[in-house]
């Protein structure tokens, strides 16, 4: 590809400079600076967000490539990208490189994406597609633990969906000793902890679904108070939406059942709420036929990644495609302190973005 140096450079610059979701100013800055340094691409500056534009006069079709910008924060607090979209990135501006000054008979777009961390980025973004009138849109990411540059395929759903979920209980605090006087909130969340796999019960859903309990906190650490607050918070997650709907609903009917029957409030919260990620069905068998036409190595997935990812919300507005490249059978872990991008995948997916604007 052209001037790979170049971009390796860039995504180093990338990789010193990282920031958190909704936070992505410096790193913007410096993409805005190269693609304006580097090709005749127009940028479209949303201020939290950005896209480059390749437009040609009568064009037949407008297709896009996104990617996301946003570190994730490090054991101290500090952010770093942990995760590979310094990677992303620099692939893309590999394909601006590559597109620039060129002719396809296409209005092609780069959309440089926030916040996919927190599941806001796609929220914000999505009206790009209507904006723009975009035909497909195309994401990837780079995935450990699979053989190097390998592209991991799935029709129709490729990523979980998942949201956080807390119960926030309001009981009756007393002494601790006469706790009958009182309403203590640990004893639901005991039970709701207990049961939790009555309500994950395959049969009553269409493919998987999961909840992990990730925080459970019940007064303070004194001896004399029987606490009459307490809090749930899990993450729960399915295949599809519609299950993790089914699965949501289930949980608010019995805690909230319980609670009233107890004599407590309570009120449910949500954070971090990611789409499933859904691969239009003809799309991925163009894209396979191609990838069989010209020899890429490529595995098709037995069912969808656990992990979230909001590229999903492109898809409900248009034809989407997501995909995978494999880092390496060894490669550290993304969300690791020790993670780094394997620079080695990012030509070969400039290369795959170019076959595919020549479809």
């Amino acid at each position: 590809m052209t001037d790979l140096e170049k971009i390796l450079n860039l995504r180093k610059t990338l990789h010193e400079h990282p920031n958190l979701s909704l936070n992505e100013a410096e790193t913007a800055g410096i993409l805005k600076e190269f693609l304006r340094e580097n090709t005749d691409l127009e940028i479209v500056d949303r201020g939290a967000w950005f896209y480059a534009a390749h437009r040609e006069a009568g064009a037949g079709q407008n297709i896009a490539f996104r990617c996301d910008t946003d570190g994730i924060p490090n054991e101290d607090g500090t952010p770093y990208h942990g995760c590979g979209h310094d990677g992303h990135m620099a692939t893309l501006c590999g394909l601006a490189l590559e597109i620039s000054g060129k002719k396809f008979g296409k209005n092609i777009f780069l959309l440089f994406q926030p916040a996919e961390e927190t599941g806001q980025g796609g929220l914000i973004c999505k009206d790009f597609v209507g904006d723009e009138k975009i035909d497909e849109i195309y994401g990837f990411h780079n995935t450990p633990g699979f053989k190097e540059n390998r592209l991991l395929l799935r029709d129709r759903a490729y990523a979980c969906a998942s949201k956080g979920m807390t119960a926030s209980l309001h009981g009756r605090q007393s002494h601790a000793g006469y706790p009958e006087h009182g309403i203590n909130p640990a004893f639901l969340i005991a039970d709701v902890i207990t049961k939790l796999g009555d309500f994950l019960d395959d049969g009553k859903y269409e493919s998987m679904v999961l909840a992990t309990i990730v925080c459970v906190k019940v007064g303070e650490r004194n001896f004399g108070v029987s606490p009459g607050t307490g809090e749930l918070s899990m993450t729960i997650r399915a295949h599809y939406e519609r299950d993790l709907d089914k699965l949501q609903r289930s949980l608010e009917k019995y805690i909230s059942e319980k609670a009233e029957a107890a004599g407590m409030d309570c009120a449910f919260s949500y954070a971090d709420v990611f789409p499933d990620t859904v691969n239009d069905s003809a799309l991925y068998q163009k894209i396979k036929a191609m990838l069989d036409a010209k020899g890429y190595d490529y595995e098709i997935l037995p069912e969808p990644f656990r992990w979230s990812e909001d590229f999903g919300y492109y898809p409900r507005q248009t034809k989407g495609f997501y995909f995978g490249v494999g880092e390496g059978e060894d490669w550290t872990p993304a969300h690791t302190k020790d993670f780094d991008f394997n620079d080695r995948l990012i030509a070969p997916v400039v290369r795959l973005f170019l076959d595919v604007i020549s479809l």
